[in-house]
């Protein structure tokens, strides 16, 4: 953090907004999905996800999923979606 930056934003009238609220919705689970199961591809231990499953797509095309969130707050909101970190050797 870089206090001496925040410090002058803070004393020259800068203001912020920040939302404390969060949203977090699982991938496993869509609405509606194109994803095609492999039994090789998909054969984990599931014991160690989250939700003890995943949502994993083996094929030729690109797959789809859609989700349905129910949001406490109107307003405008962001989504990300955090792809796995990649292994290093």
């Amino acid at each position: 953090m870089n206090l001496p930056l925040l410090a002058a934003a803070a004393l020259s009238g800068l203001t912020f907004t920040v939302s404390a609220a969060s949203i977090w919705v699982e991938g496993e689970a869509p609405a509606k999905s194109s994803a095609q199961k492999h039994g090789w591809y998909d054969g984990v231990n599931r014991d160690v996800l989250s939700g003890a499953n995943w949502l994993s797509h083996y094929g030729p095309a690109p797959a789809e999923a859609s989700y349905e969130v129910d949001v406490a707050e109107a307003g405008s909101h962001t989504g990300s979606r955090t792809p796995p970190k990649a292994a290093t050797t």
